[in-house]
């Protein structure tokens, strides 16, 4: 895939997830999929595409209780140690 493709998958991936939130719809990419096995599965190759970037959008459950739960940043200093 050449550079200029995978520049504008990032933007158009940035732009997904800066704007997701606003329209309060999660948002999230996924890394090491099996583009093959996906062009296979929705036909992508037939019409001369392959697919490039995986991310999943959608609303959240009023029933998960864990988006109300506080979120935890660990000090840099016990995730990390210098070698």
């Amino acid at each position: 895939m050449g550079i200029l493709i995978k520049k504008l998958n990032n933007l158009a991936v940035s732009n997904l997830l800066m704007a997701s939130p606003e329209l309060k719809i999660d948002a999230c990419v996924m890394q090491d999929f099996d583009y093959k096995l996906y062009n296979k599965i929705i036909n992508l190759s037939k019409k001369g595409l392959s697919a490039s970037v995986l991310a999943t959008v959608g609303y959240r459950s009023k029933e998960d209780e864990t988006q109300f739960r506080l979120k935890v940043r660990k000090p840099f200093d016990h995730l990390f140690e210098d070698i």
